[in-house]
Protein backbone atom coordinates (compact mmCIF):
# COMPACT_ATOMS: atom_id res chain seq x y z
CA UNK A 1 0.00 0.00 0.00
CA UNK A 2 1.01 3.35 -0.95
CA UNK A 3 0.37 6.49 0.83
CA UNK A 4 2.53 8.94 -1.80
CA UNK A 5 -0.75 10.06 -4.53
CA UNK A 6 -3.10 10.29 -0.87
CA UNK A 7 -1.58 13.64 0.87
CA UNK A 8 -4.63 15.40 -2.02
CA UNK A 9 -7.47 13.93 0.83
CA UNK A 10 -8.56 16.76 3.22
CA UNK A 11 -7.64 14.26 6.17
CA UNK A 12 -3.88 13.83 6.06
CA UNK A 13 -3.22 17.69 5.81
CA UNK A 14 -6.03 17.94 8.95
CA UNK A 15 -3.75 15.20 10.55
CA UNK A 16 -0.90 17.17 10.42
CA UNK A 17 -1.75 20.43 11.22
CA UNK A 18 -2.83 18.75 14.28
CA UNK A 19 0.20 16.82 15.16
CA UNK A 20 2.16 20.42 14.40
CA UNK A 21 -0.31 22.57 16.30
CA UNK A 22 -0.07 19.88 19.63
CA UNK A 23 3.13 21.05 21.00
CA UNK A 24 2.12 24.28 20.90
CA UNK A 25 -1.05 23.80 23.03
CA UNK A 26 0.34 21.52 25.26
CA UNK A 27 3.34 24.61 25.83
CA UNK A 28 0.89 27.08 26.32
CA UNK A 29 -1.84 25.04 28.65
CA UNK A 30 1.48 25.29 31.68
CA UNK A 31 2.53 28.58 33.35
CA UNK A 32 5.55 30.13 31.67
CA UNK A 33 7.79 28.94 35.16
CA UNK A 34 6.48 25.27 34.59
CA UNK A 35 7.11 25.61 30.85
CA UNK A 36 10.48 26.43 30.83
CA UNK A 37 12.44 24.79 33.61
CA UNK A 38 12.49 27.88 35.48
CA UNK A 39 14.34 27.96 39.06
CA UNK A 40 13.59 29.79 42.12
CA UNK A 41 16.38 31.42 43.39
CA UNK A 42 16.33 32.95 47.29
CA UNK A 43 19.25 34.54 49.07
CA UNK A 44 20.04 37.19 51.51
CA UNK A 45 20.49 39.96 48.65
CA UNK A 46 17.67 39.03 46.66
CA UNK A 47 14.50 36.65 45.22
CA UNK A 48 15.40 35.70 41.85
CA UNK A 49 13.62 33.66 38.75
CA UNK A 50 15.66 32.09 35.57
CA UNK A 51 13.70 30.74 33.06
CA UNK A 52 15.61 27.97 30.56
CA UNK A 53 15.68 30.42 28.08
CA UNK A 54 18.09 32.62 30.32
CA UNK A 55 15.27 35.36 31.51
CA UNK A 56 16.53 36.37 34.72
CA UNK A 57 14.22 38.52 36.94
CA UNK A 58 16.21 39.90 40.31
CA UNK A 59 14.87 41.94 42.98
CA UNK A 60 17.11 42.58 45.92
CA UNK A 61 15.20 42.27 48.99
CA UNK A 62 15.41 45.83 49.65
CA UNK A 63 13.39 46.45 47.33
CA UNK A 64 10.79 44.49 48.46
CA UNK A 65 8.09 45.23 50.83
CA UNK A 66 6.15 42.03 51.22
CA UNK A 67 5.83 38.58 49.99
CA UNK A 68 2.80 36.12 49.20
CA UNK A 69 0.91 33.70 48.16
CA UNK A 70 -1.75 35.17 45.67
CA UNK A 71 -3.81 33.85 42.49
CA UNK A 72 -2.07 35.13 39.83
CA UNK A 73 -3.58 38.18 38.06
CA UNK A 74 -4.94 37.93 34.57
CA UNK A 75 -2.14 36.53 32.64
CA UNK A 76 -1.88 33.42 34.56
CA UNK A 77 -5.31 30.89 35.49
CA UNK A 78 -7.34 32.81 37.67
CA UNK A 79 -7.33 31.89 41.03
CA UNK A 80 -4.01 29.61 40.36
CA UNK A 81 -1.81 30.18 43.63
CA UNK A 82 1.58 31.68 42.87
CA UNK A 83 4.54 33.39 44.53
CA UNK A 84 3.86 37.57 44.90
CA UNK A 85 6.08 40.15 45.70
CA UNK A 86 4.73 44.10 45.98
CA UNK A 87 7.54 46.52 46.08
CA UNK A 88 8.27 49.08 48.53
CA UNK A 89 6.10 52.61 47.12
CA UNK A 90 9.82 54.10 45.92
CA UNK A 91 10.93 51.27 44.12
CA UNK A 92 9.91 51.73 40.25
CA UNK A 93 9.26 48.23 38.60
CA UNK A 94 11.86 47.50 35.56
CA UNK A 95 10.20 48.53 32.70
CA UNK A 96 9.08 45.71 30.09
CA UNK A 97 9.65 42.85 28.94
CA UNK A 98 9.67 41.72 33.22
CA UNK A 99 7.17 41.05 35.23
CA UNK A 100 4.16 44.11 35.38
CA UNK A 101 1.99 44.77 38.72
CA UNK A 102 -0.67 44.20 38.89
CA UNK A 103 -3.49 46.65 39.85
CA UNK A 104 -2.32 45.98 43.68
CA UNK A 105 0.86 46.43 42.86
CA UNK A 106 1.84 42.62 43.26
CA UNK A 107 4.14 41.11 40.55
CA UNK A 108 3.57 37.23 40.45
CA UNK A 109 6.64 35.51 40.14
CA UNK A 110 6.23 31.76 40.60
CA UNK A 111 3.34 29.26 40.06
CA UNK A 112 2.74 26.40 42.78
CA UNK A 113 0.93 23.87 41.46
CA UNK A 114 -2.30 23.48 40.80
CA UNK A 115 -3.92 24.86 43.99
CA UNK A 116 -5.76 27.78 44.93
CA UNK A 117 -4.12 30.38 46.67
CA UNK A 118 -4.19 29.02 50.54
CA UNK A 119 -5.55 25.51 49.43
CA UNK A 120 -2.91 23.19 48.82
CA UNK A 121 -0.58 25.28 46.85
CA UNK A 122 2.60 23.54 46.55
CA UNK A 123 0.90 20.83 44.15
CA UNK A 124 1.66 18.14 47.08
CA UNK A 125 0.76 18.43 50.37
CA UNK A 126 -2.12 19.45 52.85
CA UNK A 127 -4.73 22.12 51.98
CA UNK A 128 -3.17 25.50 52.49
CA UNK A 129 0.64 24.34 52.23
CA UNK A 130 2.92 25.39 50.26
CA UNK A 131 6.31 23.15 49.49
CA UNK A 132 8.22 23.31 53.04
CA UNK A 133 11.75 23.74 51.95
CA UNK A 134 10.07 27.42 50.04
CA UNK A 135 8.23 28.27 53.18
CA UNK A 136 11.71 27.46 55.29
CA UNK A 137 13.32 29.59 52.75
CA UNK A 138 10.71 32.51 52.46
CA UNK A 139 11.11 32.68 56.82
CA UNK A 140 14.52 32.83 56.04
CA UNK A 141 15.69 34.97 53.87
CA UNK A 142 12.38 37.30 53.21
CA UNK A 143 11.92 37.54 57.37
CA UNK A 144 8.89 39.66 57.87
CA UNK A 145 8.03 39.96 54.14
CA UNK A 146 6.77 37.11 53.75
CA UNK A 147 2.99 37.10 54.68
CA UNK A 148 2.07 33.78 54.21
CA UNK A 149 -1.66 33.52 51.53
CA UNK A 150 -3.51 36.60 50.75
CA UNK A 151 -6.77 36.26 48.37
Amino acid sequence: MSVEHDWDAGGAWLLVAFLAALPVVLDLSEPPAARHGAELRLSAEYIETVTSRGRTVSLPWADVAEVAVRGEEPAGAPGRAALHVRLRPEVTPAPAPGPRPDGAGWIALWPLGGGTAGSGAGGSGAVGEIPPGLREALDRFAGERWTGARP
